[in-house]
């Protein structure tokens, strides 16, 4: 596929405090999706997001198993979400994740870290929160996160 594009509108039953629905909406365009099938099946996803970011996926399968895969996720501004207690959400993303499984191995090996800024929201429709920075890294079975200094309402967490 060359210059696709697709437009998702999800709606997913969470409670936070109340239930209600998720909705998350996003658009992908200029969509470059190549596959070659040799001994190994290499894929390859390129795409930007509605707001100036990107999405890049690399992989290869070796008889059905994950020999790698690698995607990134760039200055991801989320077009749309809204919960019955979450309004006006901002936020910018960026996502690196690597998987794979070694030849002979019998456990994945896997890392990711993100890094996500910016974060703003209203909550209950009464509370304004703001979270400047938050950092995770994961490798294996180990997850470390780091939150700095935020705001919810007047108070400073």
């Amino acid at each position: 596929m060359v210059q696709g594009s697709i437009s998702t509108d999800l709606a997913i039953p969470l409670k936070i405090v109340n239930m209600g629905d998720l909705y998350i909406e996003e658009k992908l365009s200029d969509i470059n999706l190549t596959v070659r099938n040799s001994s190994v099946t290499n894929i390859s996803l390129k795409a930007k997001t509605s707001m100036g970011g990107s999405v890049n996926f690399e992989g290869s399968l070796d008889d059905g198993r994950i020999d790698l895969a690698e995607a990134e996720i760039t200055s991801f501004r989320p077009l749309y979400i809204v919960h019955p207690d979450i309004r006006d959400f901002r936020s910018e993303i960026n996502v690196s994740a690597s998987y794979r499984v070694p030849l002979g191995a019998v456990e994945p090996v896997y890392s990711a870290k993100s890094l996500i800024w910016n974060s703003t929201a209203k909550v209950l429709d009464e509370y304004r929160v703001s979270i400047p920075l938050i950092t995770s890294e994961l490798e294996s079975n180990n997850l470390s996160v780091r939150i700095v200094r935020s705001n919810l309402g007047s108070s400073s967490v």
